[in-house]
């Protein structure tokens, strides 16, 4: 049998797959285990059909207060970072930090405590440069040097398929200054390399993929942390 996963410290849920038409068995490592997708019994259909996501509520439930403060490089208690209980991701708590001035100029030093929302928006080249100068700027988000954009599959995991906006959502639950709109993931576009995935949060935080010159909104993440 061909081992498909690497040795990890921490206790991973293995599945296996029989490949009936090869004879072959393979076996995977399911690391970051799928959340519920935020339905329920009486949202947003009350009450949800027999067999509907809201009556069946399959995957991982989400942890009650789940975006807990975060800790900076130190172990000291960061006010600009949330973890998420349930990946070990952790957040930029601002969804508007500064990473370019007045006059559309990348700074070297972000803002972290920025509330104009201009201010934050990228094109997906300009973005990837921003998290980069965060990473080297003098005065780091809560002292890490390993912030990047999300990915696809990062981004997902702030969906909630219950909500009419994500970005009220995750200001309810912690977050400050989320913009209705879409967020910069670090995905390109496979079929189109001029597009790039983004993160809808004006709606359930459904991708979609635009233009990489449009100008969006950008969240940093690291992590996870731990779960």
């Amino acid at each position: 049998m061909k081992q498909l996963y690497k040795k990890c410290k921490k206790p991973l849920l293995i599945l296996s797959l029989i490949g009936l038409s090869s004879g072959y068995n393979y076996t995977f490592a399911a690391v970051a285990p799928l959340l519920q997708t935020g339905q329920t019994a009486t949202t947003p259909l009350d009450p949800a059909p027999a067999g509907s996501d809201g009556a069946v509520q399959a995957g991982k439930a989400l942890p009650q207060d789940r975006f807990q403060p975060a800790l900076d490089i130190d172990g000291n208690l960061c006010n600009d970072a949330l973890v998420d209980t349930a990946t070990g991701l952790m957040w930029a708590k601002n969804g508007t930090i500064g990473f370019k001035d007045a006059n559309n100029d990348l700074l070297t030093q972000p803002d972290y405590a920025n509330t104009t929302a201009s201010l934050n928006w990228l094109s997906w080249d300009d973005a990837l440069t921003a998290v980069s100068n965060m990473n080297n700027a003098t005065t780091k988000l809560c002292g890490y040097s390993d912030w990047h954009l999300p990915n696809r599959n990062e981004a997902l995991t702030l969906s909630d398929f219950s909500k009419t906006s994500i970005a009220a959502a995750l200001n309810n639950q912690g977050f400050n200054n989320m913009q209705d709109g879409n967020y910069w993931t670090n995905s390109a576009y496979a079929v189109l390399t001029a597009d790039a995935w983004s993160f809808q949060t004006v709606d359930s935080g459904f991708p979609i993929t635009i233009n990489k010159t449009e100008m969006k909104s950008s969240l940093p993440v690291r992590g996870p942390v731990g779960r």
